[in-house]
């Protein structure tokens, strides 16, 4: 059986991951952010992070639950918003698990709202939504870091 790295992390009640190969570094302390001015209101704001000018979507405001304290960034290599990479501002990294990737499920096209959920898996007795971080940046996103 084929197994792949993710990386396991909670945004509000939900347990969510990503792919280990697409995540560059976590940040503990993200207290440095600096807000976007107009920009949508899930986006968090920019970190400067060794030279780099990373944007930083809250991922809480984003999937609709109420806003909190950012736990934690993950950094992930991301070259579609005209920089290299993008956080994920979470409330808490989990887990680096090997998933067994026959048992991803596709999400069910009920799921359509949540197009950045590329697959679905059973971990314990929990559900874990795999998202593509890409698929997260809206076009009102990308236009706010062109300002």
């Amino acid at each position: 059986m084929e197994y792949e790295k993710y990386l396991t992390f909670e945004v509000d009640k939900g347990m969510f991951a990503l792919p280990i190969c697409a995540v560059r570094e976590i940040i503990s302390d993200a207290a440095d952010i600096t807000p976007l001015p107009e920009a949508p209101s899930f986006a968090k704001g920019i970190l400067h992070i060794r030279g780099d000018v990373v944007p930083v979507i809250d991922l809480r405001r984003r999937f609709g639950a109420p806003p909190s304290d950012t736990g934690c960034v993950i950094v992930t290599d991301c070259d579609i918003t005209g920089t290299e990479f993008l956080g994920l501002a979470a409330d808490r990294v989990c887990s680096v698990e090997d998933l067994a990737v026959a048992q991803i499920k596709t999400p069910p096209r009920l799921l359509k709202s949540a197009d950045y959920i590329s697959g679905i898996y059973k971990l314990g007795e929990r559900l874990v939504l795999i998202i593509s971080p890409e698929l997260l940046i809206t076009d009102e996103f990308r236009d706010s870091l062109a300002q």
